[in-house]
């Protein structure tokens, strides 16, 4: 299956539009079905240690990085970022600080140890990616992120998993693994891979 990057019907509405609401509830159910949340808690805690600082790239209602910093806060003592494009969401404490940039554009990256991303940067195309990667490099010394596997299989699964979910949600599932990495694809265009 060739990378195909396409249109998300997401990126082109407000955060308040009633589609956008939809489709992030759709997201919160796919996260938990997926056990994306858990994930993280599980995998961070064993590579990251404790007292840093971290980040989430493409953290949208910043659900997922309030949930671990109330998880894992506990026993890390991390300092808890979430970067996005839109304006801090009401609900956010002040135990998470809101950066609102275009990740591409971000110039904190150095003073964040640690980066981590959950079906983000799919989005991207090789460019993006190989520039991204250069401001990554430049400080980050762990990268975390979870993305979509880029195979026929999941492509047809994901008619599925969104069978009963919005309009939005199915469109963009579809068009999201259509843009999906495989092997070692990510880490090469993000310039990582010291294999390369």
């Amino acid at each position: 299956m060739v990378r195909e990057i396409g249109v998300e019907k997401l990126d082109g509405l407000s955060p308040s539009h009633p589609h956008a609401i939809a489709n992030r509830k759709d997201l919160h159910r796919i996260n938990r079905l997926l056990g994306t949340n858990r994930w993280f808690e599980r995998v961070l805690p064993e590579i990251v240690r404790p007292g840093i600082r971290i980040l989430e790239l493409g953290a949208g209602d910043g659900a997922m990085s309030d949930f671990l910093r109330r998880r894992l806060n506990k026993t890390s003592s991390w300092q808890w970022h979430a970067l996005d494009i839109q304006q801090v969401p009401g609900r956010i404490d002040d135990g998470l600080q809101w950066h609102q940039a275009d990740l591409l554009q971000f110039d904190e990256y150095e003073s964040h140890e640690v980066v981590f991303g959950n079906f983000i940067l799919h989005q991207f195309d090789r460019n993006a990616l190989k520039r991204l990667g250069e401001r990554l490099h430049k400080g980050t010394r762990t990268l975390v992120f979870q993305e979509l596997w880029r195979k026929h299989a999941f492509y047809w699964s994901s008619f599925l998993l969104t069978l009963f979910m919005h309009k939005v949600t199915r469109h963009d599932a579809r068009v999201s693994v259509r843009a999906g990495f495989q092997g070692e694809e990510l880490a090469d265009l993000l310039g990582l891979n010291p294999n390369t």
